[in-house]
Formats: C-alpha cells, structure tokens, sequence
C-alpha cells in the first residue's frame, strides 16, 4: 500500500522547511534529535506496523511542522526538538535504517536553503511549499475517511 521511503520523504521535506526559522544551533539539535530517534525506533521498534497507523502518523507529522513553517516566526528548540524526536520515530517505524538515514540527509538539504531563503527575506516562498504539504497531508489524511461506490465491494459479488 505505501512504502517506507515515502512517509520517510514528506516528513522530513516538512520538517526541514520547518527548521528553516530556527537559529543555526537549533537547527542542529534537532536534525540530532531527528537522527537518534529515527536510528533508534528502526532499531528497537516492531517491523510490524499498520500501513493505516504509518500513514496517520506520518499525516501528523506532516501536518504539525507544515504549520510551524507557516505561523512561526522563529522556532524555538522547545518546539522543534520534540517535532524532530516524533518525526525520527515517525520515519523509523516505517522505513529501513538505510532509508531513515536518507531522510535524516533530505532534512539536511532542505532546511539549509530553506534557511538561506528565510534569512533573505524571502519566507513566502516557504510558507507557499509548507501549504502545500500542508494539503497534501490533509487530502492524504481524509481519502480513507471517504467512502465511493468504486472502492466498496458489491452486493452482488
């Protein structure tokens, strides 16, 4: 049903856009904080988890650092260090160890232009890539919430 590697991908893409508004130090406590939880839930977590609890979890995920990149200011360590803690767990109950790395690298790459684009001045450009995670975590979010005549098996099967 869903793979992996892309919960691992979203939630990072939102959270490194989220870390775009923390201060350099912050920033890196919390891609420390996002590496050991993910290192440690792909390592000591059951393999098995729900595709349905993987992608509720990982909606949350997506949805709480979209909407820091969209109301914050500034993110303290006191928001974004649990937010990283929860999106390394996120992303390593649902992914290999390999791909929780990869996902830690994609934070990496996203929050440090991110940041470059929030010191210029130029946050729209954030917050217009944070909505749209935002929506698509929400649309994600609610498909199985909907119900159509095309995904429910017949009476007459």
């Amino acid at each position: 049903m869903i793979s992996g590697a892309l919960p691992a991908a979203l939630s990072c893409v939102a959270l490194g856009l989220a870390l775009a508004f923390a201060a350099p130090g912050v920033r890196r406590l919390a891609l420390v904080a996002l590496a050991l939880s993910a290192a440690a839930t792909s390592l000591l977590a059951p393999a098995a988890v729900s595709p349905e609890a993987l992608l509720i979890l990982t909606c949350l995920a997506v949805l709480l650092s979209s909407a820091i990149g969209l109301i914050a200011r500034t993110a303290h360590i006191g928001v974004v260090g649990p937010l990283a803690a929860f999106t390394g767990a996120v992303m390593g109950l649902g992914a290999m160890p390999a791909q929780s790395f990869v996902g830690v690298l994609l934070a990496c790459l996203i929050a440090a232009p991110s940041a470059w684009v929030a010191r210029r001045r130029e946050r729209v450009v954030l917050r217009i890539a944070a909505s749209w995670l935002l929506t698509v975590a929400l649309l994600v979010a609610a498909t199985p919430l909907v119900t159509t005549p095309g995904y429910t098996p017949d009476h007459m099967e």
